[in-house]
């Protein structure tokens, strides 16, 4: 996950993004994979910038990085999950 985050050169959101995909091809947490999230912070704007959030699916972030990739936002960079 530190890898996939320090090696995508983007926003932080997008660093966010990787990390977590990176993690969940490792094997993910042990607990399951029903749920993944992101929420992003910004100066100046009350509660989260940027928030997007998977519930009750059998791969999640599969689901969210899905997800992640058809929203436009201008948190978004140029981060493109590798196939």
């Amino acid at each position: 996950m530190a890898r996939a985050y320090e090696d995508t050169s983007s926003t932080l959101a997008d660093r966010l993004m990787a990390a977590l995909r990176a993690g969940d091809e490792a094997g993910g947490d042990h607990r399951g994979r029903l749920a993944a999230a992101v929420k992003v912070a910004k100066p100046g704007i009350q509660g989260s910038w940027l928030e997007i959030e998977v519930d009750e699916h059998a791969d999640a972030v599969r689901e969210l990085v899905r997800r992640y990739c058809a929203l436009n936002h201008e948190a978004k960079g140029g981060w493109v999950p590798r196939p």
